[in-house]
């Protein structure tokens, strides 16, 4: 069985496939702008008396890069990607919070950047007696 995270994980790769080709599990090279970078992933589990149950909560780091010049191509994909992250669920997990922040970057004195940072807040549960 897959664990839950992990799940949530995937299922928010495939999500972010549905707007772009450009989806990343790490930062790439030279791709081209906008792309998408799911990033960092933080779990909290809550302590429950079945220990076959997996109970908490994860947040996903989804970061949008583009060029600055073009900021609206990636607020738009922002805003695409924020709405539909609204309607994520499974009988295992559901969105209970997303959070956006923009910043712009200039990397090794390049063109400027815009760097988007989606927080995506999930709540879930995992009966490990239940095999898929």
């Amino acid at each position: 069985m897959k664990d839950v995270t992990q799940f949530i994980y995937d299922e928010t790769f495939k999500l972010c496939l549905r707007f772009t080709d450009k989806v990343y599990r790490s930062l790439p090279g030279e791709v081209g702008y906008p792309f998408i970078y799911l990033g960092e992933q933080f779990d909290q589990p809550t302590e429950t008396r079945d220990l076959l149950l997996s109970v908490g909560t994860t947040q996903i780091a989804i970061h949008l890069y583009g060029l600055a010049g073009k900021r609206k191509q990636t607020t738009d994909l922002m805003r695409d990607l924020k709405m539909s992250l609204r309607f994520l669920h499974s009988d295992q997990y559901s969105v209970s919070g997303v959070t956006a922040n923009i910043l712009q970057e200039n990397p090794n004195n390049t063109e400027p950047l815009i760097h988007g940072i989606l927080t995506v807040n999930f709540s879930y549960y995992q009966d490990e007696r239940k095999k898929k």
